[in-house]
């Protein structure tokens, strides 16, 4: 789930795929560069990404710095 700040200054939260891992602490993701959360990312910078499995449950909220 990626989490971005609206341009009302609200959350806006969406799910997204991981497609692969490279095993070393890194996740991608990949999008249009014409979409909504990329102009979002663009005017805040501070996301949160979370993710869950079966029994794994993990959060990580990136802010500029």
């Amino acid at each position: 789930m990626l989490v971005t700040h609206a341009a009302d200054e609200g959350l806006r939260s969406r799910p997204l795929a991981v497609p692969e891992t490279e095993g070393h602490g890194r996740i991608y993701f990949a999008t249009s560069a014409t979409s909504g959360k990329v102009r979002e990312i663009g005017n805040n910078p501070d996301v949160n990404i979370s993710m869950q499995d079966d029994r794994t449950f993990v959060s990580s909220q990136e802010e500029r710095v």
